[in-house]
């Protein structure tokens, strides 16, 4: 259940003897950010399964992002992560200032992840988040203290 059956068949993983954390806890955070960016560049209402599926159009937004619909987006990050993504759990943002480039739109994604196939062992994971000027989002894991 950690990582999607056919990401595992993509990939041709075979299953990890349960000493070795690093190759699976690696796996988990890869399908988490690919699930996660596939989920925070749908338009709300695309897939005719779910009209609850994924975010406002950020096009309209990212040029004229403010405080108000700032403190929305990152609630509605939020809500599709505790809805659609149940291996992040505890997801926070924040927003990062980029004193280089004060217009520029990101954020400190923070949450916990279960590294284990087996149990429960929770490891933080953090991602940087960035938000162009088209309305698309990108993530990759912060790193480094």
């Amino acid at each position: 259940m950690r990582t999607r059956l056919l990401e595992r068949i993509a990939n041709l993983e075979v299953p990890i003897p349960t000493g070795v954390v690093t190759l699976h806890e690696i796996a988990i955070k890869r399908s988490i950010i690919s699930y996660l960016e596939r989920l925070l560049n749908t338009r709300r209402g695309d897939p005719a399964i779910d009209p609850n599926y994924g975010l406002p159009d950020m096009a309209n937004i990212a040029g004229t992002l403010h405080a108000e619909s700032n403190e929305q987006l990152e609630q509605d990050i939020v809500e599709q992560i505790q809805l659609y993504e149940k291996r992040f759990t505890q997801p926070a943002i924040n927003q990062v200032i980029d004193k280089k480039n004060p217009t520029a739109f990101r954020y400190e994604l923070r949450g916990m992840i279960d590294i284990s196939e087996i149990g429960a062992v929770m490891r933080p994971f953090i991602l940087n988040l960035k938000l162009n000027s088209g309305g698309r989002i990108s993530l990759e894991e912060k790193r480094g203290f």
